[in-house]
């Protein structure tokens, strides 16, 4: 199991593209864990809503990921198969950013309600693209022989650090802040994006397909 273990991890540094892939997404999931971790009590408490509130976010939330299934492809032909991961990973916190701005319109006059479900429902068509997208290209480039080892290494790397970000997202509310806590999801979620931003993803319509470590980096070249 050491040698599995250790094949899959190899296979996911050493490899182009993978490598900034499972960094970026690793990032994005501590930071989106904190959002997420804490937005009931953020609804409930910080802005006095109901559970039926709670649940028409959520709901929200869900519609944006079933929209984001159905149009997944024909958006992948149309921005390309390495911009669409890299310009999602960026657009999915910049849209978060009506949770924390629910507060302050809220004291403005304005029903908090609309940036909380429009930022769930468009987070989640772009949150879609990104995984549909960025899942479709591992299984497509590892070799078959690699796929279980590869996944699992992979999954390991990005949801390992859920339970620390849970109970993170908690520390930083209660000592800075529910509004300040959202805010940092926010930031490091948008510089979780910038490993795919500021590399070759975002120049390439088309990706590498499966094949040797070798003939990989020559196709991301």
């Amino acid at each position: 199991m050491g040698r599995a273990i250790a094949e899959g991890l190899r296979f996911i540094v050493k490899t182009p593209l993978l490598n900034r892939l499972v960094f970026a997404t690793g990032a994005s999931a501590i930071f989106s864990t904190m959002g997420w971790t804490m937005l009931v009590k953020y609804v409930v408490d910080y802005l006095g809503f109901n559970e039926g509130s709670v649940g028409m976010v959520m709901s929200a939330s869900a519609v944006g990921g079933i929209l984001g299934a159905f149009i997944v492809r024909k958006a992948t032909h149309v921005i390309g198969e390495g911009r669409i991961i890299a310009l999602s990973a960026l657009a999915t916190p910049i849209l978060f950013i009506g949770i924390p701005l629910a507060q302050p319109l809220m004291e403005a006059g304005v029903n908090p309600m609309y940036p909380l479900v429009i930022s769930g429902f468009l987070m989640q068509v772009s949150n879609t693209f990104f995984n549909v997208s960025q899942v479709s290209f591992r299984q497509r480039l590892c070799p078959p022989h690699l796929l279980g080892r590869m996944n699992a290494s992979f999954r390991f790397i990005v949801w390992g650090g859920m339970p620390i970000a849970s109970l993170l997202a908690g520390v930083i509310a209660t000592h800075f802040g529910m509004v300040t806590m959202m805010w940092v999801v926010v930031i490091g979620e948008i510089l979780a994006a910038f490993p795919l931003v500021f590399s070759r993803f975002v120049h390439m319509r088309d990706l590498p397909g499966g094949g040797t470590i070798e003939e990989i980096e020559t196709d991301s070249n």
